[in-house]
């Protein structure tokens, strides 16, 4: 997620992916991501890019009932 965003030591296309604890109750409080920027999982993955753009490939051949039991699961559906 290469968005321009210096922090500290952390360029703008270096991030740290928080453990995927709670994700349900982070989409309650305003949506994923270290800005709250994406409203769902898909649209989380989706943002990524670096070194998560070959899992961000694998979601999106995932056939539709695939990927929606992955993100059921992560959002504790």
């Amino acid at each position: 997620m290469d968005d321009g965003i210096r922090e500290g030591a952390a360029g703008p296309g270096v991030w740290r992916t928080a453990p995927l604890w709670d994700v349900a109750g982070s989409l309650k409080i305003g949506g994923l991501l270290h800005d709250g920027r994406a409203r769902d999982v898909a649209e989380a993955v989706e943002w990524h890019d670096g070194e998560a753009r070959a899992a961000r490939a694998r979601f999106r051949d995932l056939s539709a009932q695939d990927k929606a039991a992955l993100v059921a699961f992560i959002s504790g559906l």
